[in-house]
């Protein structure tokens, strides 16, 4: 009130908040003021009044706060219920709020590994950056990095002494810089380098004389044109070597081809060009088959593909061992190749030696020529000289057969055969060496026991044995040892061994011959107790006409040739042979090994022919007078009955179509009609009712194969003994 002091006590008491109206608060104000005291006309007022006032202030206060007080616990349970459901979305936010925090320790824990393998990369990356550096600085290559713009990104400290660039340079551009190469346009190169991303290469050199060979190659990034990278390789030993290898090239005698993988001529010589007729410059840049002639070039090309491919399958081409060449005016020329590969810094070329082989054929073909003659010389001399041979043969046989046991007859007669038939033995050998070495020797195997074959090469010896009074030792196994073998040819192998060994043996020596089985291969032995070998000897004994020192008797020595024929005709049965030697005065041991077979041989039906000489009729034709002469007595005195002689083939033709003999003997160089058409007409009209037999001075195989064509049965090398024809004609025949 105006000018009235006054007592109060003010309390604010906060109510619930509700979710529809915001935060309440109660103020009561309660009067606590000094009452005065009341005038004393009221004091005689009615206390019952007051006190029924007061009551019912206090009643109507207290409806007012119970009121109040209702409102207040309407309020505070609607709060309530509004704080339990806000507890609850509380209590849901609060687990959301717990599975975020785990996702949030999930994500954590992948940022932590996330972060140490960047942590790892960027030290790897850092590592990288500082191998890539070092690697820079330390490498002796010019190498330099530009961008797509072509400013500098890298550089070596080679590359910076080049183009004279300091650390301050990168990401200049490139073409404000002087260089030392001598190359023009080169920032127009680099420019089509980076359109076209194709590398480029070009030899180049500095001011200071190196040579360098310059490589622009595309920088190769994710994208495309992301820049250049220019190298520099030293190459300056290499053109030194270059310069070298040309001057080689150039001085060789013969014509050098330098060839790339494309097949494009590099480099040639000027002795290709007074081969060819091209001047250098007419051949550098066209392809090799320039040089071949035109039929052979597709063939060519694609033998030089392979090549490239696999160099070391062809180092010598063509037939024969030579192409043939085209020279510029369209000659051919025939030429002697050899292709060696050579690395360059270019890749794999290769470099061809050519040399025109024309007079080179010229000089084979003539000594192709001389060596045909001299085996026709040959051939006639051994026809020549085994005509009177046989004459002489023959006629010391007959004189120790009527010289009735005189000393004064029978040793000359015995010196002559033996002498003529050393004779023979010697241009056996050497005619037999001449076709071993040329290969015209056809063996004709059979499955042969070795066994056997030793006994007949004994059998062959046996005069030569008795004559030096040796003492010969033959050991075998008592079951067969087989091998496919020409049986002919075999005993002329052991029996030469056996020679050999009688030889070089003093008299009444001992000779050992022993067979053996090893391990599938047949062993032959020949050991004697004679001189020996010497070391230098060993090395050379089966060397054509190597003989001893030692020989103890010159008188029956060789011409060297026999242990070459030896080892020759063993290598043609797939066989070896070895010799040793303890030294001089120790003895000999010669080992010949061959291939054995389990193979049983063929069964063989025989017929037998003549029993004895007197039931063979024959008609014996030979132009030499004193060979005819002699073999006609000869056989005469063995029985048989010759009931004709003939000098031509006239003649004996006539003679044996009129007579009908069993077998008849004919000699092959006859006049007027030859061996050979005298047995044709002989089998045209009496078929095969008479036994043909060839008497002929010429042994060679294409000589045999001429008489078997002819229709003969047999053939006879002369000079021929009486042993040899009963051996054709009085042993069992195969049918």
């Amino acid at each position: 009130l105006a000018n009235r002091e006054r007592f109060l006590n003010v309390s604010v008491v906060p109510l619930p908040a509700t979710r529809r109206s915001p935060v309440h608060f109660l103020v009561q104000f309660e009067d606590v003021s000094p009452r005065k005291p009341v005038a004393s006309a009221v004091t005689e007022s009615n206390l019952s009044d007051a006190t029924r006032e007061h009551l019912e202030a206090l009643e109507s206060e207290l409806r007012f706060t119970k009121e109040n007080l209702q409102a207040t616990i309407e309020e505070l349970e609607t709060s309530n219920e509004e704080l339990q459901a806000t507890n609850e979305e509380l209590l849901a936010s609060n687990e959301e709020l717990q599975s975020t925090n785990e996702e949030l320790h999930s994500v954590n824990e992948e940022l932590y590994t996330v972060n140490a393998e960047y942590q790892k990369k960027i030290e790897e990356q850092t590592e990288l950056t500082q191998d890539m550096n070092n690697l820079l600085k330390s490498t002796e290559v010019h190498t330099m990095f530009l961008d797509e713009h072509l400013c500098i990104r890298k550089f070596t400290p080679r590359m910076a002494e080049v183009f004279n660039l300091i650390d301050s340079d990168v990401g200049r551009k490139v073409h404000g810089f002087a260089h030392t190469i001598h190359c023009e346009n080169l920032v127009e190169k680099l420019e089509e380098v980076l359109r076209t991303s194709s590398m480029l290469e070009e030899d180049v050199r500095t001011a200071q004389g190196d040579y360098f060979l310059m490589r622009i190659l595309p920088y190769l990034g994710e994208i495309r044109n992301a820049g250049v990278v220019i190298t520099l390789v030293d190459i300056t030993v290499l053109k030194v070597a270059e310069t070298r290898f040309r001057n080689a090239v150039e001085v060789a005698p013969n014509g050098m081809v330098v060839v790339c993988e494309r097949g494009l001529i590099t480099l040639v010589n000027s002795e290709i060009e007074r081969m060819f007729g091209y001047a250098s410059r007419e051949l550098v840049g066209q392809p090799l088959e320039t040089l071949l002639t035109s039929d052979k070039r597709e063939v060519h090309a694609l033998l030089r593909a392979e090549y490239f491919r696999n160099p070391v399958s062809i180092r010598r081409m063509g037939p024969d061992a030579y192409v043939w060449g085209q020279r510029k005016d369209g000659k051919h020329i025939p030429l002697d190749v050899r292709v060696e590969p050579i690395e360059t810094p270019r890749g794999t070329q290769s470099i061809a030696a050519l040399v025109d082989i024309s007079e080179h054929q010229k000089l084979e073909a003539s000594l192709r020529t001389q060596v045909q003659q001299r085996d026709r010389f040959l051939a006639t001399l051994s026809h020549e000289l085994r005509n009177p041979m046989a004459a002489i043969l023959t006629a010391a046989s007959v004189l120790e057969r009527i010289a009735d046991d005189s000393p004064a007859v029978t040793q000359p007669a015995g010196v002559i055969r033996r002498q003529a038939a050393q004779i023979a033995t010697l241009l056996d050998d050497l005619l037999d060496v001449s076709r071993v070495t040329q290969g015209k020797i056809k063996l004709r195997k059979e499955n042969s026991d070795l066994r056997q074959l030793c006994k007949d090469a004994i059998e062959a010896v046996q005069p030569l044995l008795r004559r030096h009074e040796h003492r010969l030792l033959f050991e075998a196994p008592p079951t067969p040892i087989r091998s496919q073998v020409d049986r002919v040819r075999m005993i002329q192998v052991i029996e030469n061994l056996l020679t050999n060994a009688i030889k070089y043996t003093p008299q009444q020596g001992q000779i050992r011959l022993m067979l053996l089985a090893r391990d599938q291969e047949a062993e032959l032995r020949v050991i004697d107790n004679g001189c020996g070998m010497s070391s230098a000897l060993l090395a050379t004994v089966f060397d054509m006409f190597v003989q001893s020192d030692e020989t103890l008797d010159r008188s029956e020595g060789g011409m060297g040739v026999g242990l070459t024929l030896v080892r020759s005709l063993l290598q043609l049965h797939g066989g070896t042979i070895t010799a040793h030697s303890e030294g001089l005065g120790k003895g000999s041991e010669f080992i010949a090994r061959l291939p054995t077979t389990t193979e049983t041989p063929p069964s063989k039906i025989t017929r037998a022919e003549f029993q004895n000489p007197s039931d063979v009729r024959l008609v014996l034709v030979e132009d030499n007078d004193d060979a005819r002469e002699m073999l006609a007595t000869l056989l005469s005195h063995e029985g048989y009955q010759v009931i004709a002689v003939a000098q031509t083939g006239t003649e004996g033709l006539h003679a044996i179509l009129e007579l009908q003999p069993d077998v008849a003997l004919l000699d092959i160089g006859l006049p007027e009609l030859d061996g050979y058409e005298l047995a044709r007409r002989i089998r045209g009209a009496m078929g095969r009712s008479i036994r043909l037999v060839a008497l002929t001075g010429y042994g060679r195989c294409e000589d045999q194969e001429a008489v078997v064509a002819a229709g003969f049965d047999k053939h006879l090398v002369k000079p021929v003994g009486l042993q040899d024809i009963n051996r054709v004609l009085l042993t069992s025949g195969q049918s």
